[in-house]
């Protein structure tokens, strides 16, 4: 998994880390883009330091998908 890898948590832990960046992180980008066929948000992240998570929100709330920003520290 490109999240357990890239931020170094256990493959059994993504889920929970997902739920953790999401609720407690700050989002720095909310745009709503072509996400397959469908529109959604795509959203990025900043948690513990870090800009973690871009997401595939849908308009109903669902997260499509998740995986690791490219930019990773803040100096």
């Amino acid at each position: 998994m490109q999240i357990a890898k890239a931020f170094g948590v256990p493959k059994t832990e993504v889920e929970a880390y997902l739920r953790k960046v999401i609720s407690q992180g700050s989002i720095v980008k909310n745009e709503l883009k072509p996400i397959g066929s469908r529109m959604g948000y795509e959203r990025v992240y900043y948690y513990e330091g870090e800009y973690c998570i871009i997401t595939g929100v849908g308009t109903n709330g669902f997260i499509v998908s998740a995986y690791p920003h490219r930019r990773r520290k803040e100096k």
